[in-house]
């Protein structure tokens, strides 16, 4: 067999290295953002900052796979990820249902605590008696995922007539602010950037102290296959590994609120199945 010529051997590593470029390359990944205190903040001027925006950055460099950014409300998200809307939904809650749509990767950890104004709580009242008050009513974000815990106690009788909802966290933020509830659910990192003003007026209950709730990512197992999940697997444990989720979530979140904020490890892969 006649051995080929340099110009030839040259065409054919050319070829090999396009082919194996477009291997590599994919996308856009549709990715499901959702407006939030310290995870996606919407700039003034356009764009947005915060720790799913710098995640989500990282990990389509060193995938390299463009992504496609899909602003929607948590009330729409399971809805979307069902009809193959999202490809990937940063700070995911787990929830069965999500289980069942993708793979979650746990990236840490956190609780929800309970949110009431100053003048409130100055009187000496725990939950108990908030339950029981007929006169204080509780603000939920609409469809937003809550650790079950939390549901059980919104779940209550005494509580259902009571019961406020908002389409978003910021709208629930400034419906609270204007005092159309006496308390509300949240996680600490969402009332990061918050003035030591406002601070001052409110109080963070910690009524449920045993309960964390694990935050990952999802990637949908509907409209991304199983070698590009295994890929995208990969660069977040790296991310893990490295520290650079560690460094992502502290500079945002600062010293404080990061407490509040378990890390979990890498856990090791197993390989992504088709669906």
């Amino acid at each position: 067999m006649p051995s080929l010529s340099r110009s030839s051997r040259s065409f054919a590593l050319c070829l090999l290295l396009l082919v194996h470029g477009c291997a590599l390359a994919c996308g856009p990944l549709r990715v499901g953002f959702r407006p939030g205190p310290a995870t996606y903040d919407l700039l003034p001027g356009g764009g947005a900052r915060g720790i799913d925006v710098d995640f989500i950055a990282e990990l389509s460099k060193r995938t390299g796979c463009s992504v496609e950014a899909r602003l929607i409300s948590s009330k729409m998200v399971d809805s979307a990820l069902g009809a193959g809307e999202i490809d990937i939904l940063p700070s995911a809650l787990h929830s069965p249902l999500r289980e069942s749509l993708g793979d979650m990767l746990p990236l840490g950890a956190s609780r929800m605590g309970l949110l009431v104004h100053k003048a409130w709580a100055r009187g000496g009242h725990e939950l108990r008696e908030l339950t029981q008050d007929p006169q204080a009513t509780v603000l939920v974000v609409r469809g937003a995922v809550l650790p079950p815990v939390v549901k059980h106690w919104l779940n209550r009788p005494e509580l259902q007539s009571r019961i406020t909802e908002a389409g978003d966290l910021p709208a629930a933020l400034r419906a609270f602010e204007a005092g159309r509830a006496v308390a509300m659910p949240v996680f600490a990192m969402q009332l990061h950037g918050k003035a030591a003003l406002w601070k001052s007026g409110h109080r963070l209950w910690d009524p449920w102290p045993e309960f964390e709730v694990p935050i990952g990512v999802l990637i949908s197992r509907k409209t991304v296959p199983a070698e590009l999940r295994g890929r995208l697997r990969e660069a977040i444990e790296a991310m893990q590994r490295d520290g650079t989720l560690q460094r992502i979530v502290h500079a945002h979140l600062g010293p404080e609120t990061s407490r509040f904020f378990v890390l979990a490890g890498p856990k090791r892969s197993a390989p992504a199945t088709a669906p």
